[in-house]
C-alpha cells in the first residue's frame, strides 16, 4: 500500500466553498483527504489584513512562495499543486515536486478579450494592460516554465503550454474539473414533454450573457411553450434588463447553492452556455448529471468534454443565430434530445470528485518518480 502523501494546494483567491476556482480547490482538498492524505490549503487568509486590499494579487506570490520554500525546505512536503502564477517568485524546490495547475489559462482568456475589443464588443482599461495583460502573464508564463509539471483543463490549453512555452508534452497532463460525489450515480431523469432552457452564470461579457438574452429572445419567439431558468445571474441582471417576451418566461435565480442545483433544473433538459472564455465549466458537468445535455458555444474546455461525452451540440463563439439554431434542432427533435442527455449523464457519472482525485494523486506518484 503506497503511503500517504503530504500535499500543499494553494490558489490566489480568498478560500470560499461552493463554484469557481476556490470551491474547486477545496473540494479536490476534501477530495484527497478522503484517499489518506494530507492536505493543507493556501489562499489569500496568509496576507493576514492585505488580503482586503488591492496589493493581495501583488503580494500572494511573494509571501506563499516564502512559506512554501520553508515547508519544503523542512522535509514537510512531497507535493506542491500551486494555481498559475502562484510561485513564480520561489527558487527551485528540490524536496518536493512543484505542480503548475489551470483554472482557466490567463494568456488564453486575455487573448480573447484583447480579439473582442478590437471588433468593438467591449473595452479594455488601460489598468487591464497594465496588470491583467501585463505583469500578470509574466508570473503565469514563468510558474508554467519552473513547475515540473503542469495541469491543464483543455487541448487548447495544453497547446499553448508545449508550443508557446516549450515545455516537453510528457510534463503536461490533462485533468478535468469535477463535481460533488452527491451529483455522481443519479438517475436520469424521465424527459418531459416541453423541457425548460437553463442557464448557470452570470450575464457578463465571458460568460457570452448577451449572446444568450439575444438567443433565446429568438426561441421563445418560435417555441410558445418553452420557459428559461437563468441560474446564479448575480445582482447584474434584472428583469427589466430582458425584452419583454424574454422576461415574462423566465425565472431568475440570483444565487443559489449546490444542494439547491436538483431541484431548480427539474424539468429542465438543455443547458445553453454562451461563454466567450471559459476553462472547463463545472456548471456544465453538474447539469449533465442531473440530466441535461448542452447547446455550448465551442471553445476550449467546452469542446473537449462534449467530443469526449456526445451530450450537446456547438455552435461558433458570439454567434446568437448559430446558438438559436442548434437550440430549434434539440427541441424540435426528441429523440435525439434523449441520445444527447443519456450520453451527457452517463460521462458526469466518471467526473465526480471521489474519481479525478484518484487520477489526481496517480499523477502526483509518477511527477515525484520522474522527479526522483
Amino acid at each position: 500500500m503506497s503511503s500517504p502523501l503530504r500535499i500543499q494546494l494553494s490558489i490566489h483567491h480568498e478560500l470560499s466553498t461552493g463554484t469557481g476556482a476556490p470551491g474547486s480547490t477545496l473540494e479536490l482538498a476534501r477530495a484527497l483527504r478522503a484517499r489518506g492524505h494530507q492536505v493543507s490549503v493556501v489562499g489569500f487568509g496568509i496576507l493576514g489584513r492585505v488580503a482586503d486590499t488591492p496589493a493581495a494579487p501583488l503580494a500572494f506570490p511573494l509571501v506563499t512562495s516564502a512559506h512554501t520554500y520553508r515547508r519544503q525546505w523542512r522535509g514537510e512536503l512531497d507535493v506542491i499543486d500551486s494555481s498559475t502564477g502562484d510561485l513564480w517568485p520561489m527558487p527551485h524546490a528540490a524536496r518536493a515536486v512543484v505542480i503548475c495547475r489551470s483554472h482557466g489559462l490567463e494568456p488564453l482568456v486575455v487573448a480573447a478579450r484583447r480579439a473582442a475589443a478590437q471588433r468593438g464588443e467591449l473595452t479594455l482599461r488601460r489598468r487591464y494592460d497594465l496588470y491583467h495583460g501585463g505583469w500578470r502573464l509574466v508570473e503565469v508564463r514563468r510558474s508554467l516554465r519552473r513547475a515540473d509539471a503542469v495541469f491543464v483543463l483543455s487541448a487548447a490549453e495544453a497547446r499553448y503550454v508545449t508550443e508557446d512555452l516549450g515545455r516537453s508534452p510528457a510534463t503536461v497532463h490533462m485533468i478535468s474539473s469535477a463535481i460533488d460525489d452527491a451529483f455522481g450515480g443519479r438517475t436520469l431523469p424521465a424527459p418531459v414533454a416541453e423541457p425548460d432552457i437553463a442557464i448557470i452564470g452570470n450575464a457578463d461579457w465571458r460568460k457570452g450573457g448577451d449572446v444568450a438574452i439575444s438567443t433565446m429572445t429568438s426561441i421563445v419567439a418560435q417555441h410558445p411553450g418553452v420557459r428559461l431558468r437563468w441560474l446564479g445571474c448575480g445582482p447584474g441582471l434584472q428583469r427589466d434588463q430582458l425584452p419583454a417576451s424574454l422576461a415574462e418566461r423566465t425565472t431568475l435565480v440570483e444565487r443559489f447553492t449546490p444542494e439547491e442545483l436538483p431541484s431548480l433544473l427539474d424539468g429542465a433538459e438543455i443547458l445553453l452556455s454562451c461563454a466567450r472564455a471559459e476553462g472547463m465549466p463545472v456548471s456544465l458537468l453538474e447539469a449533465a448529471a442531473l440530466g441535461l445535455c448542452a447547446v455550448a458555444s465551442d471553445i476550449p474546455g467546452i469542446t473537449d468534454v462534449l467530443a469526449a461525452s456526445g451530450g450537446g451540440l456547438t455552435f461558433p463563439v458570439g454567434d446568437p443565430e448559430a446558438a438559436a439554431e442548434a437550440l430549434r434542432t434539440v427541441l424540435g427533435d426528441a429523440g435525439l434530445r434523449s441520445r444527447l442527455r443519456t450520453a451527457a449523464h452517463h460521462d458526469a457519472q466518471s467526473r465526480t470528485w471521489g474519481k479525478v482525485a484518484e487520477r489526481t494523486e496517480l499523477l502526483y506518484r509518477r511527477c515525484l518518480e520522474a522527479k526522483r
